[in-house]
């Protein structure tokens, strides 16, 4: 019987490869692809877009082009921001006016007219105004939302002086506010006559007794 023949046996190689075979796998394997620096560049703008927006919205003053307050010709910066305007009260008599978001002002508002108004008011009435100054802020508002107000149905509240209230077209008056439309703020003559007009029915005794009665209402329970 034939002996058998053993072949030789080779060990699977254990060591770790060489620093030529690493440098030629590297070299093979194929290369990410980069993105466009086009892509890169658009996402840059639109994320300083996005902060611009966000500027304007937390910061209306900044998105206020050609607006906001002036004193004797200095521009000056709002006293305090809310979610309607801005606002500043006059160096005098302390009437705050408030200049809302969506008004469109082209150029800065005097403040200290609205004190000279005021002054004229009490000289021609030569007495204090039955509601306080600072009782009722000036609101500046849009010349639409204006109109809509003036379109609104007929208020009891002021009775017979609502008719009055009714005819004006730069002024409507309500309890917690006197509104004035933005369209006559770029006009000084205008802007005058209205805020006589507004700040006039502090002195007016038929508003006195409306707000008055207003404060002294009892609620009533719904029916």
């Amino acid at each position: 019987m034939a002996e058998p023949v053993y072949l030789p046996v080779h060990r699977a190689c254990t060591s770790h490869p060489s620093d030529a075979t690493v440098l030629t796998a590297a070299a093979t394997r194929p290369a990410r692809p980069r993105r466009p620096l086009c892509r890169s560049w658009q996402a840059k703008a639109i994320l300083v877009i996005l902060l611009s927006l966000w500027a304007g919205l937390t910061c209306p003053e900044l998105s206020m082009a050609g607006g906001g307050f002036a004193i004797a010709g200095r521009a000056v910066e709002p006293h305090d921001i809310n979610f309607a305007g801005a606002r500043r009260s006059s160096p005098t008599y302390g009437i705050t006016v408030q200049i809302n978001h969506d008004a469109q002002t082209s150029g800065r508002l005097e403040l200290a007219v609205v004190d000279e108004v005021f002054q004229a008011l009490l000289a021609q009435h030569r007495r204090a105004p039955y509601l306080p100054a600072r009782s009722l802020p000036v609101v500046i508002i849009a010349d639409l939302k204006m109109r809509r107000f003036l379109a609104a149905p007929r208020r009891l509240l002021f009775g017979e002086l609502e008719t009055e209230i009714k005819t004006q077209q730069d002024v409507y008056l309500a309890p917690t506010a006197i509104f004035i439309t933005d369209a006559a703020v770029a006009d000084a003559n205008r802007l005058r006559a209205s805020l006589r007009l507004g700040l006039g029915y502090l002195f007016n005794e038929d508003f006195y007794h409306a707000i008055l009665g207003l404060e002294h209402a009892i609620p009533r329970p719904a029916e």
